[in-house]
């Protein structure tokens, strides 16, 4: 492949070991192994609670998330395969991430909870607050 340049030669390196004419068709499993490990740092736990968080109520749920991995990581129960690595975060993954950046924003924003006459209220050290805006 003289002479070629290089995003054309690393697309026909790529076709070869998709069509497993390279490394004896083990550059397949390396592939799939590359595409599960950058789909499961793009769709991490938290990524997933950000989103539910930023996209209009009811549009992203708990069951969204199920589908995905029911979807995409339901063991194929006829194959010898050893198991792999989950694509999607379980649903109860996302609910502990959800609960522990919930903790964490509460101490950082110093939100205390009082009961008063009126029912309960929250209120926010604004102090921290400006100091986080800032």
């Amino acid at each position: 492949m003289k002479g070629a340049h290089g995003d054309r030669k690393a697309a026909k390196l790529l076709e070869m070991i998709g069509a497993g004419l390279l490394v004896n068709g083990a550059g397949m499993s390396v592939l799939e192994l590359l595409h599960r490990y950058y789909v499961c740092n793009k769709f991490s736990a938290w990524k997933l609670v950000h989103a539910s968080d930023m996209t209009p109520t009811g549009s992203f749920r708990t069951a969204t998330v199920s589908g995905l991995s029911e979807l995409f990581d339901s063991p194929d129960d006829n194959s010898n395969e050893p198991k792999k690595q989950r694509i999607f975060a379980s649903a109860s993954k996302v609910s502990r991430e959800r609960v522990a950046l919930n903790k964490y924003a509460i101490s950082r924003v110093g939100l205390t909870r009082r009961e008063t006459p009126y029912g309960e209220m929250y209120f926010l050290d604004p102090e921290r607050v400006i100091r986080l805006l800032l």
